[in-house]
């Protein structure tokens, strides 16, 4: 997370609060929470780097960052420290240019790795008409907006690709 930005610490929150309701035996022990120096790869690189000592190599590891950008940092920690595909899932939001990247070059990697992808702009003109209508009506505005998006996975990235 980076706590001095709301959507990281939002999106961060739903990945956990979904987490709990999908896997209530997993106790509060059993995730960690990284603040992360930048929005960047290298930044998040260097949190996880830091953070993880000796792994577990029978543990299972869900990687989950806020952007598009961790990806490639996750993506590279997990290669440096020779995680096993196979006992990894990774999760991300913004499906941009790293999560093509991921896709498209690894693929050992691409079956272990979803991604939201956000339509940047009609996130914004959806939050416009919403504000834009409340104000209208002389209603009251939440701060809460429904981003479009769609999972993707590397099923649908391929079936997208050939079509």
């Amino acid at each position: 997370t980076m706590s001095n930005l709301t959507s990281a610490t939002e999106i961060q929150n739903g990945f956990y609060d979904i987490f709990s309701k999908r896997f209530p035996e997993l106790g509060s022990d059993s995730y960690v929470k990284l603040e992360v120096l930048s929005l960047d790869g290298e930044g998040q690189y260097f949190s996880l780097n830091n953070y993880f000592g000796k792994r577990d190599p029978e543990m299972q590891y869900v990687f989950l960052t806020f952007n598009d950008d961790g990806s490639s940092g996750i993506v590279r920690y997990v290669q440096e420290a020779g995680m096993d595909p196979e006992r990894i899932l990774i999760g991300a939001v913004g499906m941009q240019s790293n999560s093509r990247w991921i896709f498209e070059e690894l693929p050992e990697l691409a079956p272990r790795y979803y991604t939201i992808a956000v339509d940047y702009r009609a996130m914004g003109r959806q939050a416009v008409k919403e504000v834009n209508s409340a104000l209208a009506a002389g209603e009251g505005f939440s701060h809460v907006v429904f981003p479009y998006g769609e999972i993707v996975t590397a099923d649908s990235y391929r079936s997208n690709e050939t079509t």
